[in-house]
């Protein structure tokens, strides 16, 4: 009789600690699962992170060369500006030296 009293309660308790071995079980289960998570989140924010560091890089370096293009258009046309001026001073020079050759003709054939 008294076996029969205790028989449901010792069944309940072995029931009981079936289903808290399963929840205990099925707890580490998922802590392993969302410690994974964890690790994939943290490293994928590291890549984020990195990539939006590479693309401020970018774009700085790219700053940089609009700003290099810039200055070297300028000093191309700064270049130019000096050619062409070379080139008025080499013009009058040679205009300079016709008309001094033309002189010393003239010179040559007086004195000749």
């Amino acid at each position: 009789m008294i076996l029969e009293l205790l028989e449901p309660t010792c069944k309940e308790m072995a029931d009981n600690a079936q289903v808290s071995k399963s929840i205990q079980t099925n707890y580490t289960k998922l802590k392993r699962r969302l410690d994974e998570m964890e690790f994939v989140f943290t490293k994928v924010t590291k890549n984020a992170t990195l990539q939006q560091d590479m693309l401020r890089q970018l774009e700085t370096n790219t700053n940089k060369l609009k700003l290099q293009e810039e200055q070297m258009k300028i000093e191309i046309m700064n270049i130019h500006a000096i050619k062409d001026r070379v080139q008025d001073q080499f013009n009058l020079l040679r205009d300079d030296r016709q008309v001094f050759l033309k002189k010393i003709e003239m010179l040559a054939e007086e004195v000749g």
